[in-house]
């Protein structure tokens, strides 16, 4: 390849000037030279069109060989794989050669001594060559354009030819709006405005308080505007974007196009320049879409990890309203991998969860990852490795997916938006967008498309939010992945359009067309979901509707991915920091270096899993890649691990329908020193489907409209936990649908249950993996106690959580770094309750897995108070000393503290833990840390207020994120409030925002106050350990020193009692004794201790 650069020695080609006369360009001393024609043809490669590049190579060098000769050049040689010769010329004819427009340039041709290549070399020459382009990198013909994204076609959206099957020949989306949810964009973009000179955007509003004309990001709100209604009218040549390193020919067109060009598009900009939002600011555009805007599709890209993610949060309920009021919500699932790492909004039943797929034309368009480099072809619809999967805490898995693995999007290349910049950190008109949040504006789209095929068939009216869930659900395209991935497989816009012209209901009876399943189960859910003891037999019904014109043989199975046919478990040397690991240039011009290694593949596999990990350390901070490429030389799959303060330290790839034989294992990370130097392990997985539980009938037969019912009977696992599944349909019209299938095994008290920790990508802000157990609690029970403990590396960051039924969460427990954790719970509610198992990134990555041992106990605690007083008179002024003896019942150390409360309940004003303030500035500042509180136990309700100098709301929530309130505004004042039997304790943290939409910047400022009302202190009583909860509403407490006690020991606090009050004076109390962790800095509440006393 030729790079551009000044070096001395090489002859520039420059503007033809007057050649001199013939006998002058003979003239002097010759040199030996390279000339280096301009046009080097690569969609001519020379291995596989090896006598085309010939004839063309001669047909462009005869000319400059006839003109050389002509000045009586000597040492003609000729070239193939390089587009030039050679030749010993006079630096006049030189000079007229690079003259000469069709040259890049003549170099002179020095003798060098041989001297043999190191190691190093020899790899980074092999390595730094790119295999030939792939068949459909770049358009054959520039003038007919590639269509991008590629998403289009792999959803059988739009191709360029038309006369293939495509959900664009028959629908387009106009007269359906679509508002998304992002940061900011430049609405009056050309590839915005249709060809009729309408603009795409409707309307378009800043909620961020900023300045909406000042800097932004840009990626997220042009990526999702793009997906949706990108026109597809201007042309972008990426010959001029990729990376020097991996250059793509001139003329490798492409146009932009959206899945419903015809959309209107509602922008809504709730980040501005920040990189994070409050949930609050959500509501507002929520609110602004479906009241102002009057939509029919929000596409919400974003989301939060709080734990548990149970979709009762404010955005969750919001959608919920929006939904009600008709309104289709697609939310992404989040880009933290397959590990259980689903987020809210996605996490709520009513709205459309998406998760991602990969896409590869892009990446053997840039080079990114190594595609070019190792590979020379790609494949598609592999579940992407940063797609956010697993079970739920609902015990519900993605509903779809879409590509999110890669494709090129819309930008303007304004210096305001910066991240509106090609592979070469220019400014552009075009750049790369992925993940989940690419696959949910494509599923938006998707629903668009939808409700103006239901619209032109059934009289203009629009299907509810659930139909149209429905068909995208039932048309979408079983990949074969495991239904914790893909939910019911991938969207495909043409099959889902077809239905939605099909369905007969009373808003029309259309010609059907089509040969679809309208799939729904219990309440028109599209996903089967059942929960109970170990063992248990389930039984679902799965409602199908033939919405073809013809007839239909329905067989219906259920699978399970659980047959392993190899296995391979190893690890590889990789060191980025020494010039002789092997290297290569990515796609982003980064320097690799990497390790490979080869595994093979059996017949017959339905499913690939491949896994790594490797100890990081703050001195190796590169993060360790893998991609995959197969038999074939095809690139099947990459890690594609996220952007993290803390590293991953582990990753893991899925591919579907392997082929079988011999495939390769790429290790990479970026070259450096500090860098990553040790082994990294792998494990890869083959396995195969088999048969999970019965169908009852087998086979249905429909006549068109006919709806039939398949009954499914499933034993849920025999351990705790979640067993993921499918109902699988097939047609003799080749047909075939997928319906998740979901058994949540419930903990057995004391029985032990297990788990597995593997963990995640590093995605910042969110978990590396979660896992949810669900246990029933009887009447009457006077603790119960849970414990974990890791059975490999203690260096892991694990938390647990239990969420009573009231949706408080009454314990938060961590590890601390030791290898145990416990949780207690005073007097638990009767009613099924939760445990939320949520596991930090990044791992130790010191194997590949590591398991957990857990336990559930009912009536544990060992707490017992001798002295205390039990009615009676007692001296006012005289001391009472009471011992408490307190033995730890749990696995873990734990610190202890004694918290005498009155039985009297008030209200009393919360002090504002330092060195957080009450006031803050409006707009909060990107690092601003809002108020924090410390909400004792025994508390009943918990209130906010505010008061703002311009209108303004306000998010608060506690530790974990739940339970999580929403100030509601009214004027210059907002308020909130959580009750309970029992409010979740600790801290609690919040900030306000300025109402919107703003559209421009605003200044001001709020401040907040929290109240409890709860049991009152008994300031009469001190004790040994003092007690955390008093420091919640005084800021000069008691000195606080918890006694700390290993698993097993007994240990004493002593309490004083020292009544004071008029003769006659009564005093009722309770004593509790609380548990203590230093690193959350609250505690749970273990047992209560009545007392009581008149002063005499």
């Amino acid at each position: 390849m030729l790079i551009a650069v000044t070096v001395g020695g090489l002859i520039a080609a420059a503007a033809p000037t007057t050649a001199a006369a013939d006998p002058a360009l003979s003239q002097g001393a010759q040199q030996s030279v390279i000339v280096v024609l301009r046009d080097q043809h690569p969609e001519l490669p020379v291995r596989t069109q090896k006598s085309q590049r010939q004839a063309k190579v001669r047909q462009d060098q005869t000319p400059l060989l006839n003109q050389a000769r002509g000045a009586g050049a000597q040492n003609l040689k000729t070239y193939d794989v390089v587009n030039g010769f050679s030749a010993k010329v006079t630096a006049a004819e030189a000079s007229h050669l690079a003259a000469d427009p069709s040259v890049a340039a003549v170099v002179p041709d020095r003798t060098r001594a041989v001297r043999p290549l190191s190691t190093e070399q020899r790899s980074d020459l092999k390595a730094a060559a790119d295999k030939p382009l792939a068949n459909g990198v770049c358009p054959a013909d520039p003038g007919k354009p590639l269509l991008e994204p590629e998403a289009l076609q792999t959803t059988h959206t739009a191709f360029t030819n038309p006369s293939l099957p495509q959900a664009q020949n028959l629908v387009d989306g106009k007269g359906v709006s679509v508002a998304w949810i992002a940061d900011g964009l430049d609405p009056h973009n050309p590839d915005f405005i249709r060809a009729d000179g309408t603009p795409v955007f409707t309307d378009y509003q800043d909620f961020s308080g900023t300045d909406p004309n000042g800097p932004q990001g840009g990626e997220e709100a042009f990526g999702d505007a793009s997906s949706i209604a990108a026109q597809g009218r201007q042309v972008y040549d990426l010959s001029t974007v990729v990376a020097a390193a991996h250059p793509l020919p001139k003329g490798c067109n492409v146009t932009v196009r959206g899945i419903a060009p015809g959309a209107s598009l509602v922008g809504l900009n709730v980040f501005g320049s920040a990189a994070l939002v409050t949930n609050s600011i959500v509501l507002q555009a929520v609110d602004y879409a479906v009241n102002v805007a009057n939509v029919d599709v929000i596409n919400e890209s974003l989301g939060g990890n709080p734990f548990p993610a149970d979709g009762v949060d404010p955005v969750a309920l919001a959608n919920d309203a929006a939904v009600a009021a008709g309104v289709t919500v697609v939310a992404s699932t989040g880009d933290a991998g397959p590990s259980g790492t689903i987020g809210t909004p996605a996490v709520d039943p009513h709205v459309i969860s998406a998760g991602s797929v990969t896409n590869y034309r892009l990446y053997a368009q840039t080079g990114e990852r190594g595609a070019r480099t190792f590979a020379t072809s790609w494949a598609n619809d592999n579940m992407s490795a940063l797609s956010s999967g697993g079970v739920d805490d609902l015990g519900r898995v993605p509903d779809l997916v879409a590509p999110g693995e890669s494709g090129w999007s819309l930008c303007t290349a304004d210096p305001r938006f910066s991240q509106c910049t090609d592979e070469q950190g220019r400014p552009s008109a075009i750049r790369t967008f992925g993940g989940t949040s690419e696959a949910a504006p494509f599923i938006a789209g998707g629903a668009a498309l939808v409700i103006q095929a239901y619209k032109q068939t059934h009289g203009g009216q629009r299907p509810d939010p659930l139909l149209v869930k429905q068909i995208l659900t039932s048309t979408a395209t079983d990949l074969g992945h495991p239904a914790y991935e893909q939910g019911a497989g991938e969207m495909n816009t043409y099959a889902a359009v077809r239905m939605a012209m099909s369905v007969q209901d009373g808003n029309g009876t259309p010609s059907r067309q089509g040969a679809g399943l309208l799939t729904s189960t219990t309440g028109g859910d599209t996903q089967l979901t059942a929960a109970g003891k170990p063992g248990a037999t389930q039984n679902l019904p799965l409602t199908v509707t033939n919405t073809s014109p013809n007839t239909q043989v329905v067989s219906a199975h259920g699978r399970i991915l659980s047959q392993q046919l190899s296995d391979k478990v190893g690890s590889i040397a990789l060191d980025v920091t020494s010039d002789t690991t092997p290297s290569f240039v990515d796609g982003t011009s980064a320097l690799r270096r990497y390790a490979s290694t080869t595994f093979t593949v059996p017949l017959g596999a339905d499913h690939l899993q491949g896994s790594l990990a490797w100890p990081g350390t703050p001195a190796q901070t590169q993060t360790v890649r893998m991609a995959l490429i197969d038999p074939n030389g095809v690139y099947q799959s990459d890690s594609r691990p996220q952007n993290s303060a803390s590293q991953a330290n582990h990753g893991r790839v899925d591919v579907h329908y392997p082929a079988a034989g011999t495939w390769t294992a790429v290790f990479y990370a970026t070259a450096g020193s500090p860098g990553f130097k040790g082994n990294v392990a792998y494990e890869f997985t083959a396995t195969k489907y088999a048969d999970f539980g019965k169908l009852s009938p087998s086979t249905l037969t429909l006549k068109p409209g006919q709806s039939g019912t398949f009954h499914v009977t499933a034993k849920a696992g025999d351990q705790p936990g979640d067993t993921s599944a499918a109902v699988e349909l097939d047609t003799a019209l080749g047909e075939r649908t997928s319906v998740p299938l979901t058994l949540r095994s419930l903990v057995t008290p004391d029985k032990a249950f297990t788990g597995t920790i593997v963990g995640g990508n590093g995605r910042d802000y969110s978990p590396a993996q979660t896992q949810t157990y669900w246990f029933d609690v009887p009447a009457g029970k006077r603790d119960l106690a849970v414990d974990l403990s890791l059975g490999g590396d203690p260096n892991q960051t694990v938390f647990g959580a239990l969420k009573a039924p009231s949706g408080q969460v009454l314990s938060l427990a961590t590890n601390g770094g030791g290898k145990s954790l416990q949780s207690t719970v005073r007097a638990p509610e009767k009613g099924r309750w939760e445990l939320v198992v949520n596991v930090n990134q990044g791992v130790s990555g010191t194997a590949l897995s590591q398991p957990f041992t857990g336990h559930l106990r009912f009536d544990t605690v060992d707490a017992h108070a001798t002295g205390l007083p039990t009615g009676g008179k007692v001296a006012a002024g005289k001391p009472i000393t009471v011992k408490v003896k307190v033995r730890n019942t749990g696995v873990a150390p734990s610190g202890f503290f004694a918290d005498p409360r009155l039985t009297q309940e008030s209200d009393q004003q919360l002090v504002v833990l330092p060195p957080s303030s009450a006031t803050i500035a409006l707009p909060a500042p990107a690092t601003a840390i809002g108020p924090n509180w410390l909400v004792p136990t025994e508390t009943r309700s918990l209130t906010f207020q505010q008061s703002s100098t311009i209108p303004a709301d306000f998010d608060i929530s506690a530790y974990s994120g739940v339970p999580e309130l929403h100030g509601v505004p009214r004027g210059l004042s907002a308020s909130a409030t959580s009750t309970a039997a029992e409010v979740t304790q600790g801290q609690w943290a919040g900030l306000p925002t300025a109402i919107g939409p703003t559209d421009g910047p605003v200044s001001g400022s709020a401040t907040l106050a929290a109240v409890v009302h709860a049991q009152g202190f008994d300031t009469a009583a001190t004790s040994t350990t003092g007690d955390l909860w008093r420091s919640s509403t005084s800021a000069n407490p008691p000195a606080f020193s918890p006694l700390s006690l290993a698993p097993g020991q007994t240990g004493e606090i002593t309490v004083t009692l020292t009544p004071s009050g008029a003769p006659g004076s009564k005093v009722s109390g309770v004593l509790y004794v609380d548990s203590y962790s230093s690193v959350l800095g609250s505690g749970d509440e273990l047992t209560a201790i009545p007392y009581s006393y008149t002063v005499g």
